[in-house]
């Protein structure tokens, strides 16, 4: 009963009547969904964590957070001054077409008119899958006006929370909190600061935060969902789970295999500690909805439509058998860790220098120490470990066999910090024999690649 009262507690029927006051004025007022979609699970991780902010580690984060923000925002003033994303012929030209894109949805808002998200079209009409990150630049823009500056102080808002977010990940992860807020846990022994130190200062980051581009956006809403879930288990948290299956659909609609990726661990977990006739009940009415939601509601059966052209575009072009899969995939484990190395040969013009400090941070720090990371979570049996785990392998599996053939270093950014949360637990917890043999076979399978370019 007790149980009972707290899950209905004024906090939790609050954030209950806001997420579905959201849901239902969704197409008649749209800024307001979309405002709520981020500012809701924000304010649940707040009112759930502020006893880590308050502790030494929290404190400590927060002044990181705070000075990361402002580097950001100072190079995203400068970086306006000689990039715009509102002229064709960038180097990137995503940046260009979301500019166009996000600002046409918010002229159609600023008018009255609230153009369906599941039709696709010319814009305003976008579908939607992969068009997540286009509706709150246009709430943006609705205010500022269309503006590259805007669009990088996004940017900028969302690199200065990943550490925190990390930080809460790794509690819920190692279940070490008491520890968290000690004094003396203000070390990189500790391994829920480590793996924040480390994702502050990820090279890659500052690359990506100076385009006006999606990745560091998904990168922000697949570790807020991957904290929201893991907290929701860790914690039996109803807030939580609220806040992530609202933040789950939007996931989704800014990259499909992200999301796809952390439900699959999310599904993982479960199916590794319940009985299997439950589970087997689960998917099977879960599998029944969706088909009956794509096949008798118009939204669904377009959404389903969506979700079947990205596949087929995402599907490689010949692949003559299981060994030719098999032999893809190998070909393409160098181009997905050791890019953009492995990128010269293929469609980018120029090398990307921008991008070379981050590469080699992860060769030297991120990938060692994070295998030495999974490794130990795995003979700790740290069950929670296993939906990350899972996202990974699923990630990697996906861009190894798709169409990208491993070149996939823009849509595979969001794994680099999940292997960085590895690497703070493997840090805290070295194993040398591990970190040796994989720091030295990694770095000469580095050198030999780079050895090979032409």
């Amino acid at each position: 009963m007790q149980s009972t009262l707290s899950l209905l507690s004024l906090r939790n029927i609050l954030l209950i009547v806001w997420a579905a006051t959201a849901v239902g004025l969704k197409n008649v007022f749209p800024a307001y969904f979309w405002v709520t979609v981020l500012s809701l699970p924000a304010l649940s991780l707040l009112m759930q964590e502020m006893e880590f902010l308050k502790s030494p580690v929290g404190k400590r984060l927060s002044f990181i957070c705070f000075c990361l923000f402002i580097f950001h925002a100072l190079w995203a003033w400068i970086r306006a001054e000689g990039y715009s994303a509102a002229s064709p012929g960038t180097y990137w030209r995503d940046d260009h077409n979301y500019f166009i894109e996000a600002a046409a949805i918010a002229d159609s808002w600023s008018q009255g008119f609230f153009p369906e998200i599941w039709k696709k079209g010319s814009p305003p009409y976008l579908g939607t899958i992969h068009v997540g990150y286009h509706r709150p630049l246009a709430a943006i823009f609705l205010v500022t006006g269309p503006s590259t500056v805007a669009g990088l102080l996004l940017n900028a808002a969302c690199a200065s929370l990943l550490p925190m977010l990390v930080a809460f990940t790794s509690c819920f992860l190692w279940g070490d909190r008491k520890s968290a807020y000690a004094a003396g846990a203000v070390s990189m022994r500790n391994p829920i600061y480590a793996s924040a130190i480390l994702t502050a200062l990820h090279p890659n980051q500052f690359y990506w935060a100076s385009y006006m581009m999606k990745d560091m956006y998904t990168s922000f809403v697949f570790l807020a969902l991957l904290t929201l879930i893991l907290g929701t288990l860790r914690n039996r948290s109803l807030s939580y789970g609220i806040a992530a299956l609202l933040l789950a659909p939007y996931l989704f609609s800014i990259r499909i295999y992200a999301a796809v990726s952390l439900l699959v661990g999310a599904m993982l977990f479960p199916a590794l500690r319940f009985k299997k006739s439950a589970i087997v009940q689960v998917a099977f009415v879960s599998l029944l909805v969706l088909v009956l939601v794509t096949a008798y509601t118009l939204p669904g059966y377009r959404l389903f439509q969506q979700m079947m052209s990205s596949l087929i575009a995402l599907s490689p072009a010949a692949v003559d058998g299981p060994l030719a899969l098999l032999l893809r995939m190998g070909a393409g484990i160098p181009a997905l860790f050791l890019a953009p190395y492995a990128w010269l040969r293929f469609d980018v013009p120029t090398p990307m220098y921008g991008m070379y400090p981050g590469m080699w941070y992860l060769y030297l720090i991120g990938y060692p120490l994070g295998f030495a990371g999974l490794y130990a979570a795995l003979r700790q049996n740290v069950n929670l470990a296993i939906i990350p785990i899972a996202a990974l392998g699923f990630g990697a599996l996906l861009f190894l066999t798709s169409a990208y053939g491993g070149n996939a270093a823009r849509q595979r950014f969001y794994m680099e910090y999940v292997m960085l949360i590895f690497a703070g637990y493997g840090f805290s917890n070295p194993s040398k024999r591990w970190f040796f043999c994989i720091y030295a076979a990694e770095l000469a399978f580095a050198v030999g690649q780079v050895m090979s370019l032409r």
